[in-house]
């Protein structure tokens, strides 16, 4: 009788099958996850941008950026009372030791006050993220000038 008829099958061909099978199986593997790397990619820039806009409508996000300036124009504000501070020590000083300190720290916090300015300036200038929630009630920008011995306070509010 004939090894077909009897089921039986050549060893050779039943491996060569078995491994044709295995490597079709490995390159479809391989071909579903380069298909989904592919559609990432391709897909990347409208998923970004529509998760940093549901990132930045949060409210967590929009309390934190409102408080962030408030905080910022205040710690402003207390860098100039330090300085006042400072300009009256100064005043009422008259050891050239004691005011060559004084006269140091108000320079350092005049570095300090300048470096705040600086950062609310340039976070109300980020209009995409952090400074589209500036409260409308607090200034657009602070003049970055010196701030001099009973100079003019910056204001927290328009």
């Amino acid at each position: 009788m004939n090894k077909k008829l009897r089921g039986e099958t050549n060893p050779f061909t039943a491996g060569c099958l078995a491994f044709v099978t295995v490597i079709l199986a490995v390159v479809v593997v391989f071909g579903v996850a380069w298909a989904s790397f592919g559609i990432d990619v391709a897909t990347a820039g409208i998923v970004g941008r529509g998760k940093a806009h549901i990132q930045l409508q949060s409210a967590p996000y929009r309390i934190q950026a409102y408080d962030h300036f408030h905080d910022s124009c205040a710690s402003i504000q207390g860098l100039e009372y330090q300085l006042d501070a400072q300009f009256l020590q100064l005043k009422q000083t008259t050891d050239q030791v004691d005011r060559s300190k004084i006269q140091t720290q108000i320079t350092g916090i005049q570095g300090l006050r300048s470096q705040a300015i600086a950062q609310y300036n340039q976070d109300a200038q980020k209009s995409y993220t952090l400074g589209q929630f500036r409260d409308s009630n607090l200034p657009f920008s602070i003049p970055n000038n010196i701030y001099t011995e009973g100079g003019t306070k910056t204001s927290c509010t328009n």
